[in-house]
């Protein structure tokens, strides 16, 4: 609401595109003035209409994007949770031989942890944010594998290539997502053999040896949040939303008895 002027003898209020405005003059207006008048606040009732659009799609974008990210950090963290409760179950079970060992893991992965967990409360500063941090892809490649150590996991030789970049909050987020998916497989269906792969694009590649995805979930799990006690396609989801945003495209490229594969590369 705003007033400009002063009031006067004679007014004219015209209602458009839910606008309300009131004209005041001395004398009465002439049909011609009239009419100006009208297809003038028409005019002006459009445009105020369409900034009120915009105004509602930028926050209905701004709360989409609370959404997406607090989603995808929530998985993040369910990853570093897993992690840490791996720790917890190796520091149960070591025997009095085995703490050199159990200290060298703890070295190699309570970074990592920290590290990763710095850079999800990062993210909730900047709901939405996509920060492309690229970084090598041979030390994140030594990185992952020290993450994962003990842990069953197979790496194969990394085909990167020298001097090839990717962005690690992708990287690290999906294949997270993708090996714990598959650490959980093996943990209800029995021992399966999980590789992860590195190959020029920069392509990764989680894969098991494990019974494929059925059909009926197969079709759905990438587009939208699949029904499942563990939550797990929720987590595949979101990766692959996480995954266009960022120029790539999550897909599960082999899907047959003895190779699960799910692949992560750029779009297009």
């Amino acid at each position: 609401t705003g007033e400009v002027g002063q009031p006067a003898a004679y007014a004219e209020r015209y209602e458009n595109e839910g606008l309300c405005i009131t004209i005041f003059a001395a004398r009465p207006l002439s049909p011609a003035v009239l009419l100006h008048l009208k297809l003038l606040m028409q005019m002006v009732g459009h445009f105020y209409e369409g900034q009120r659009r915009e105004q509602l799609r930028q926050q209905a974008a701004y709360t989409q994007a609370i959404y997406e990210t607090g989603a995808r950090l929530t998985h993040d963290v369910k990853n570093l949770l897993q992690s840490l409760r791996s720790l917890c179950a190796a520091a149960e079970m070591r025997g009095a031989d085995d703490d050199i060992a159990f200290r060298a893991l703890v070295q190699r992965q309570l970074p990592q942890i920290t590290q990763r967990l710095n850079a999800t409360l990062d993210k909730l500063k900047a709901p939405g944010a996509i920060e492309m941090n690229n970084v090598d892809a041979a030390i994140w490649w030594q990185g992952l594998q020290a993450r994962y150590a003990g842990r069953n996991v197979v790496f194969e030789r990394s085909r990167a290539g020298d001097g090839v970049r990717l962005p690690a909050d992708l990287f690290d987020s999906t294949v997270d997502t993708l090996i714990e998916n598959a650490l959980y497989k093996a943990a209800q269906d029995g021992p399966l053999r999980i590789t992860v792969a590195l190959a020029p694009g920069p392509r990764l590649q989680v894969c098991d040896d494990g019974m494929p995805v059925p059909p009926v979930i197969a079709a759905d799990i990438l587009s939208g949040p699949v029904a499942s006690d563990s939550g797990l396609g929720v987590g595949l989801f979101q990766a692959a939303k996480f995954a266009e945003r960022s120029g790539y495209a999550l897909a599960l490229a082999d899907n047959r008895r003895g190779r699960v594969c799910f692949e992560l590369a750029r779009a297009g």
